[in-house]
């Protein structure tokens, strides 16, 4: 009986120990940013902005959603009724995150905009838009619905490529999307 509630503890004190090393949801496997002693996360990537993005994954620095950002986004819903729902809410940050990326080479960063509530967001999944400036307006580049996304260091046609990551219970999927000069897709080459 000793032995059980010995092994029991262990293992509670184990599951404590990752818990609060890495968070909920998340494995030593899948972590790029180390916790600190202070609480603080390190970012262990060569980029001075975050770079893993994803459902399950907080957005270190966040920034607003302009309007016209917010607009291509509700528009982009399909189902009326919940464009509405979403229209009437003129509060962006009760629906998505975003922050700013670096993501082509012209030094202006990008903004990348995370779903956090239905429609946009469920279980271990989000909808993840890029918006690159053009002029005066924003020009979404990338539209998915993920469990996490990547910015990579390779380059194509000027922008950095993305790895995409979706989960099951027993697999994880990898994609790899690429700028085509336009828009991102799926392993688009130069």
């Amino acid at each position: 009986m000793k032995s059980h509630l010995y092994t029991a503890s262990l293992v509670f004190v184990c599951l404590g120990i990752s818990f609060i090393a890495f968070g909920p949801g998340m494995s030593s496997a899948s972590v790029p940013f180390e916790p600190l002693a202070n609480g603080e996360i390190a970012d262990n990537t060569s980029s001075e902005r975050q770079r893993r993005f994803g459902a399950e994954r907080d957005i270190l620095k966040k920034e607003s959603v302009p309007d016209k950002v917010w607009q291509q986004i509700v528009q982009g819903e399909d189902n009326e009724s919940i464009r509405q729902q979403i229209a009437a809410d003129d509060r962006p940050e009760a629906w998505v995150e975003a922050s700013l990326i670096d993501i082509s080479k012209n030094d202006v960063p990008a903004l990348l905009v995370v779903g956090r509530k239905s429609p946009f967001a469920n279980f271990n999944k989000a909808n993840i838009w890029i918006f690159t400036r053009d002029g005066n307006d924003y020009k979404r580049v990338l539209s998915v619905r993920v469990f996490e996304l990547e910015i990579l260091d390779e380059e194509v046609n000027g922008y950095r490529s993305i790895k995409l990551f979706n989960v099951t219970a027993s697999d994880v999927f990898e994609e790899l999307f690429r700028f085509d000069g336009r828009r991102y897709g799926r392993n688009n080459a130069d």
